[in-house]
């Protein structure tokens, strides 16, 4: 990114190293870099200006850009490019909870959703955990021990505060999910 420095000098800032530069970075990784940043200023200063300037260079790179915007200030900017923007507010719910949609009663319809999501839920996982590449073969199984052990977790701590909770019930979710 070209910046001009505090004496008019022109510069050459790379944020991120060359993790964003393809031919610079032959392996698609970014061994030890740090991809967040943090911009402060006094209100008025050009912070959003210089995000988004920022934003547009790493696209331009095909690079991926997640803002958390506070006031709007990319909102313009996010449609004219043809992102996503979502809203969060009381108007227009929004869940980025994966179990928001799993149904929690014990009709027998509720329960074969919930077993489907549970058996859908580790491909899932793995296409965010590695969305361009995929998992691979190392880490599928790392991934899916993951998952077990914290629904393992979970149904302990359920099954230990909750009686009426029937431990025959959490095997055969654990046994169905694995």
């Amino acid at each position: 990114m070209l910046l001009a420095g505090r004496r008019g000098q022109i510069m050459y800032w790379l944020p991120f190293g060359g993790a964003l530069l393809p031919a610079l970075n032959k392996n698609a990784v970014a061994p030890n870099e740090n991809f967040n940043l943090c911009i402060a200023g006094v209100p008025g200063s050009g912070k959003s200006v210089f995000m988004q300037e920022l934003m547009l260079s790493v696209l331009g790179v095909g690079g991926k850009v997640f803002v958390l915007d506070y006031g709007r200030s990319f909102k313009r900017t996010c449609l004219i490019l043809g992102g996503s923007y979502i809203e969060f507010d009381m108007k227009n719910p929004v869940s980025i909870n994966p179990f928001s949609e799993v149904p929690e009663n014990d009709s027998a319809k509720s329960i074969e959703a919930r077993s489907d999501f549970l058996s859908n839920f580790p491909s899932i996982l793995a296409t965010m955990a590695a969305p361009q590449y995929g998992t691979s073969d190392l880490q599928q199984p790392m991934l899916q021990r993951a998952l077990t052990l914290a629904l393992l977790s979970l149904i302990y701590s359920i099954c230990s505060f909750n009686l009426s909770f029937s431990l025959s019930c959490c095997f055969l979710i654990v046994l169905k999910f694995c």
